[in-house]
């Protein structure tokens, strides 16, 4: 009987052996780099939606990234007041790091650089905004480099767009809704 629940070990790490072998060669193949995008029409005009997303203090209150979601952390904020050069660094939680606006074109396109602490490797937001009858189109593109490990590489390839989409369009439907509240005000 012992015998049999060895056998039944041996065959279960050598499936592991062969799947993690597999998953190795698959993610050596993967490209370098990964680019995803969201686009989205909203009500809201684009002078609003360009003037809060190139203020990284307005992002803790519209953005998926605030302290409700990422727990407590603290915010410091250095460069200009606004726009380009302007930089947002957070720590305090698993999740330390920094975003900076490294470009911007006025009303039409900002550049951002994502990095966090525990990831190596920076992740860039190119955001455009075009406006087109009464809504603002945002062009919320996120690309950049997949983890050197190959396995890392796979899980990236497999849950990471999905995961940076569904943050992005909450992101998206906080702005308008903080907008929409703004002009209430």
């Amino acid at each position: 009987m012992l015998l049999i629940y060895v056998a039944w070990i041996l065959v279960l790490l050598l499936v592991l052996i062969i799947l993690r072998t597999v998953l190795s060669l698959i993610g050596s193949q993967l490209p370098d780099e990964h680019l995803t995008e969201v686009v989205r029409d909203l009500p809201i005009a684009l002078d609003d939606a360009f003037r809060v997303m190139r203020d990284l203090e307005t992002w803790q209150s519209w953005s998926y990234y605030c302290s409700a979601r990422l727990g407590n952390y603290h915010s410091e904020f250095s460069g200009p007041r606004v726009g380009l050069g302007q930089v947002w660094r957070w720590r305090g939680n698993q999740m330390s790091g920094h975003m900076e606006i490294r470009q911007e074109w006025y009303g039409m396109r900002l550049l951002t650089c994502v990095v966090w602490d525990a990831i190596p490797e920076s992740k860039w937001d190119r955001i455009e905004f075009v406006q087109h009858g009464g809504l603002c189109r945002i062009i919320w593109q996120t690309y950049g480099d997949l983890p050197a490990d190959p396995l890392e590489r796979v899980w990236q390839v497999l849950l990471g767009p999905r995961m940076l989409n569904r943050v992005k369009k909450q992101s998206l439907a906080g702005l308008q809704a903080f907008i929409e509240e703004s002009a209430d005000i």
